[in-house]
């Protein structure tokens, strides 16, 4: 007899949903909140998979490190705080 599963994890991030528009417009938000031009959707997503950190310092070599926290503070209230409205519909990718 088969044990009934209890618990099971998706990947969704990347795996099961298309999240480069959000994480774009997170980036994007938090290039804003500096006052600065944010890069291009290419070069973002040639940094996609990197530790939010470690993109930043190579997407903006020019900031120091101060600056370079602050802006992934400010990607990640993109995400949490409701009041930023950054997301469109992520969609699925095609089975």
């Amino acid at each position: 007899m088969q044990t009934p599963i209890k618990f099971a994890v998706f990947d969704c991030d990347g795996t099961l949903v298309d999240s480069q528009h959000a994480i774009g417009a997170g980036m994007e938000y938090a290039w804003a909140e500096e006052g600065l031009a944010a890069p291009s959707r290419a070069e973002l997503r040639r940094q996609v998979g990197l530790h939010l950190e470690e993109a930043i310092a190579r997407l903006h070599p020019e900031g120091d490190a101060e600056q370079r926290q602050r802006m992934a503070e400010n990607f990640r209230n993109a995400f949490h705080d409701p009041s930023i409205e950054l997301m469109d519909d992520e969609p699925l990718f095609p089975a």
